[in-house]
């Protein structure tokens, strides 16, 4: 193999195939630290980042991405900044999908992605809608109501995805129990007025289990058959995967359930992302006779490892409610 950086750059470009782009990308950034060319190293983490965002490695990314903000800053010359701020929000989601990020680092990313869009006169919108979700997964609702009421007010500045922005309200309801407003919320999306890559499939996944708590089954089931061909064959989908999973548990379609746990081993073998199996071995967990045992144990943990770093039982909670409806339907 060469010890080219910029040949094995254009090597990744080429290849079709994403584990031989990923190695790659990967000895670029090798060759390239070794021979000191801090311009290769930049282009290379370049395509190394979108590499391992497909491979959902968020440790790469993390690391990936923080060689390149410091790049940016130390060579303010070539003004590349402004292209890391769509990055930078990538960067602040996968670091809340790893309890190992303590939360005063996700404060501290959040804070400086203020600093960065308000010096850049985008405003701060966008970091309030990551404090926003950054509150739901911990559980702090109180927090998230602040953090939603102030997102509305801001009219001006960045704008985030706007179809994700939709997606985060519909959470927030229904994190709230208020399963009609998120309906509301969610109308543009369910009416295909706001998609992106990965909206209405994601947002078809949060009402699966409210609408079937509220007996609305057949609406349950029209979301999972709409949004579960969006993501079957999605190797980053997992947590929808996972939601889809757990629905079909908890519906009692145990063919289908058996069917989609399958489907989704493959996925979760090459996922690293925590929060990701989180969700996986929570819907695992609704039936070990399917998916076999140790699912619920493996939960706990995880859950126990988000709520260490997040200083609330939120995931702990969540995983508890969800094994007790599973054990409430078998007794039934």
């Amino acid at each position: 193999m060469t010890t080219d950086p910029y040949e094995l750059i254009e090597q990744a470009y080429k290849t079709g195939d994403h584990a031989e782009a990923f190695a790659l990308w990967q000895e670029a950034v090798r060759q390239a630290d070794l021979q000191g060319d801090e311009e290769a190293g930049y282009e290379a983490r370049d395509g190394l980042l979108d590499a391992a965002q497909e491979a959902t490695d968020g440790v790469t990314m993390l690391t990936t991405f923080s060689w390149m903000l410091n790049y940016a800053d130390t060579h303010p010359e070539e003004d590349k900044e402004d292209d890391l701020f769509w990055r930078y929000k990538w960067a602040i989601a996968v670091a809340r999908f790893m309890p190992k990020v303590p939360l005063e680092r996700l404060h501290a990313l959040q804070d400086d992605f203020e600093r960065r869009t308000v010096a850049a006169g985008l405003g701060r919108r966008t970091a309030d809608v990551y404090r926003w979700s950054l509150a739901l997964h911990r559980g702090d609702l109180e927090t998230a109501e602040q953090l939603r009421q102030s997102v509305s007010k801001q009219k001006s500045g960045w704008l985030d995805c706007n179809a994700c922005d939709t997606d985060l309200l519909v959470q927030h309801w229904l994190a709230q129990g208020e399963l009609e407003k998120a309906l509301k919320a969610a109308k543009p999306i369910l009416d295909g007025k706001r998609s992106c890559n990965r909206i209405p499939a994601r947002t078809y996944t949060h009402f699966l289990r409210p609408l079937l708590d509220a007996g609305r089954a057949e609406e349950a089931q029209d979301m999972h058959l709409k949004g579960y061909k969006m993501v079957r064959r999605d190797e980053d989908s997992l947590r929808e995967q996972s939601a889809h999973l757990a629905y079909l548990i908890l519906s009692g379609q145990e063919k289908d359930a058996q069917k989609v746990f399958k489907a989704t081993l493959p996925f979760a073998e090459k996922n690293t992302t925590p929060l990701a199996h989180l969700a996986w071995h929570s819907a695992c967990a609704l039936d070990e006779k399917i998916t076999g045992e140790g699912h619920a144990q493996k939960a706990r943990e995880l859950a126990a490892a988000f709520d260490k770093r997040g200083g609330t039982g939120h995931q702990t909670e969540q995983v508890e409610t969800l094994l007790a409806k599973a054990a409430a339907r078998g007794e039934a």
